[in-house]
């Protein structure tokens, strides 16, 4: 299930997983499932984002900027990043970090990214 929710270490998080998918698509799915659970959300939300083995065309990374609202990133306590193994994925994803305001870090492992979100 490429959006769900994940108990760890007594928080709940919600998990965006675009790992492995290549079509454009799947990929517009998965960002506007996974939006569409943080605009309607009553409290701010832990986020993990897989993006290990994925494509990101630019007409996914523009639908992902047009989406983090003021409003969505306000919703965001903490986002977490696994899969920015590349410098373009780091350009990518400080690029949209910057353009949204959003609270999201880049983390080289899943164990690491987890202890961030639960931290606290």
């Amino acid at each position: 299930m490429p959006v769900s929710w994940k108990d760890h270490a007594g928080k709940r998080l919600l998990l965006a997983d675009f790992s492995n998918q290549i079509r454009e698509e799947d990929l517009l799915r998965t960002l506007e499932a996974a939006m569409k659970i943080i605009v309607q959300s009553l409290v701010p939300l832990r986020i993990l984002v897989d993006i290990r083995g994925c494509n990101l065309p630019p007409r996914v990374m523009a639908r992902a900027k047009e989406l983090a609202t003021p409003e969505a990133t306000k919703k965001c306590e903490r986002v977490a990043v696994i899969g920015v193994d590349s410098g373009i994925r780091r350009i990518l994803l400080n690029a949209y970090t910057r353009a949204t305001k959003s609270p999201m870090r880049a983390f080289d492992t899943e164990d690491v990214a987890l202890a961030h979100l639960t931290e606290g």
